[in-house]
């Protein structure tokens, strides 16, 4: 009978390490604790953190947070149909959509004009503590901010949506 048992955990515990990768060892009367397999990569889990962000922070004092992978950081002077975003704080900086649509989580300060591109934008800011989506008008300049009304506060830019 005990043979008869140890088998069929034997046979169980073969078919889990086939159908997880998860090693399981068999000792006396007694299974081992489960561990992932030696030289196994850890589980690829997507957090849609902006790649590079920290030092594009450091370098250019923009930070980029996430987003879909559909608008990406670009050289202003690359092409006309970028989102182009103007700052006080920082130079301007610029952003390809790739795709016919795209998510970018942001956050640059003193924001006061956003240029757009050929794709409908909507841009989240906050000002005053007031957070508004506005909508960006295509190809053409759209103040925020103090840029929009010279008595309202400086705008930070929260976020970008294409479509």
């Amino acid at each position: 009978m005990r043979n008869t048992v140890r088998l069929a955990v034997l046979g169980v515990s073969g078919l889990v390490a086939l159908s997880t990768g998860v090693a399981v060892a068999v000792t006396g009367n007694d299974i081992a604790t489960e561990s992932v397999a030696a030289g196994s990569p850890p589980p690829i889990v997507e957090d849609y953190s902006y790649p590079g962000a920290d030092r594009i922070e450091q370098q250019r004092g923009i930070k980029l947070i996430e987003g879909d992978g559909n608008i990406v950081l670009a050289d202003c002077a690359a092409s006309d149909e970028l989102i182009e975003v103007y700052s006080r704080n920082t130079e301007t900086s610029c952003y390809r959509v790739i795709g016919n649509t795209g998510y970018l989580k942001v956050e640059i300060p003193e924001v006061y004009t956003l240029k757009g591109d050929d794709h409908a934008v909507e841009a989240t800011v906050t000002v005053e503590g007031q957070t508004e989506v506005v909508d960006v008008a295509e190809n053409s300049f759209t103040p925020v901010g103090e840029g929009e009304n010279t008595e309202s506060g400086p705008a930070t830019l929260l976020e970008l949506r294409a479509s």
